[in-house]
């Protein structure tokens, strides 16, 4: 994005810090708005405050931690300042007043600003802050001039009402944002019970005929055994002196012709690895009920163990081809949580860092307690998440993969899910060298419920 340029950086005087600005950069993130896409309504309105306050410049600017970013703008064509010499950080210091600099050329605080002395030569400033309705400034509407001058109490309370205008339709784009929010979970949540239902109705079907199978292999093996024994016996019979050469001769012929002893032993063999193979299926189905937990509505105690076991065994098959699990599983509690919550959790995560990794890759899976909390890592040695995204991670449909590979849906319903357990949910990445995320639950009873 442009930015304004610099040409004195040395006499910049950034304001100070508000008081509640921890609370106010968690504000202005909730809004989901920095770095949106332009949008004809706050367009709009720095029209009519450029019009109104009759300046060649009209900026709605929002203040994060190290620039302002301009959400609409008339008059200018940067995009962005560094937050050390923008007007606006100064404006945030009194989120309940009016900030009219009639002069800066007169003001001891910008004076020397580059954006006063530089080629902007801004001389009048008038920012109304956009004040949360916990009085919170997130930033201003702010009319700007090339020379001195005064705004009318007319232009100035007209200046104060559009600001207010502003966050109305910030808070309108909220609610918007949430309610698309809540509807794509819901849509995830009922997707996920019908996935649900569906594994438990597969789990109940596949467990009738690998039952039965299961016995008749059992039976069949008993049978082998009877039969080989019965014919070691005509073995002993027919070493009698009193068989004719010719007899022992025909019989020889008929066990060289049917191979016996490679029978004997390919169907031992045979019974054994179809007795495994149904095993293994008999695990995937508990895997998918255990992963499913259909009927289980209510908050319980769970072991986050057996939930990340029985989930490594549903996305196995995703894994498998690109990367070795590595388990290093430390003491944990059993946690008061709803498991098939957390399963799905556990498997976005999974799913995550199989597809951040291109082959031969490591996932690492750490688990232990740490202050009261449980504490889950997962790590992978992927492509990592480039500085850019990881504020933007968590949020709902967001995604860095192509159209049609990712609805952006994972992460945002994993963070809510955590939340609503009372935990955290964190990443940290590095391009090249892999991700962490990092998931806390509180151990004890939860009040969520």
């Amino acid at each position: 994005m442009p930015r304004m340029p610099l040409e004195f950086r040395e006499v910049i005087m950034p304001a100070a810090l508000p008081d509640n600005e921890a609370a106010r950069i968690e504000a202005l993130h909730a809004y989901q708005i920095l770095d949106s896409l332009p949008e004809s309504q706050y367009q709009d309105i720095v029209a009519l405050a450029s019009t109104i306050c009759g300046t060649p410049m009209a900026v709605i600017s929002l203040v994060d931690q190290d620039r302002q970013w301009f959400k609409a703008k008339i008059g200018l064509e940067a995009t962005e300042t560094e937050r050390d010499i923008a007007f606006c950080a100064h404006a945030l210091l009194h989120a309940d007043e009016l900030m009219v600099v009639p002069d800066a050329m007169r003001d001891p605080r910008f004076a020397d600003n580059p954006l006063v002395t530089g080629a902007m030569q801004v001389r009048f400033y008038a920012g109304a802050p956009l004040r949360t309705h916990d009085g919170l400034a997130l930033g201003t509407l702010c009319v700007i001039d090339r020379t001195p001058r005064e705004l009318t109490p007319a232009q100035a309370n007209a200046l104060s009402a559009l600001s207010r205008q502003v966050m109305s339709h910030m808070e309108l784009r909220q609610k918007i944002l949430q309610l698309e929010q809540a509807q794509a979970q819901l849509q995830q949540s009922e997707k996920m019970a019908s996935i649900g239902q569906l594994a438990a109705g597969v789990a109940h079907e596949i467990n009738n005929p690998v039952g039965f199978v299961s016995s008749n292999m059992g039976t069949l093996g008993n049978y082998a055994g009877t039969l080989f024994d019965t014919l070691d016996g005509y073995d002993t019979i027919l070493r009698d002196e009193q068989v004719t050469a010719a007899t022992r001769e025909r019989i020889s012929a008929l066990r060289e012709r049917a191979d016996l002893e490679y029978l004997k032993l390919d169907m031992v063999d045979l019974v054994k690895e179809s007795m495994e193979g149904l095993n293994r299926v008999r695990d995937i189905v508990q895997a998918l009920k255990d992963f499913s937990h259909v009927g289980e509505v209510d908050w319980q105690f769970a072991s986050l163990h057996a939930g990340i076991d029985t989930t490594l065994k549903i996305v196995g098959n995703e894994i498998r081809h690109k990367a070795q699990v590595v388990r290093q599983y430390g003491a944990l509690p059993p946690v008061r949580c709803l498991p098939s919550q957390l399963n799905q959790v556990f498997m976005n995560l999974l799913v995550n860092a199989a597809q951040a990794i291109g082959r031969d890759g490591v996932i690492t899976i750490r688990t232990g307690v740490e202050n009261g909390w449980a504490r889950i890592e997962i790590a992978d040695n992927g492509a990592g998440i480039a500085p850019q995204n990881l504020q933007r991670i968590f949020d709902p449909f967001f995604t860095t993969k192509p159209v049609g590979l990712g609805t952006g849906l994972g992460l945002s319903v994993s963070y809510n899910i955590v939340r609503k357990h009372g935990g955290e949910i964190s990443v940290d990445s590095t391009p090249g060298v892999g991700t962490t995320f990092t998931i806390k639950l509180p151990l004890g009873e939860n009040e969520s419920s």
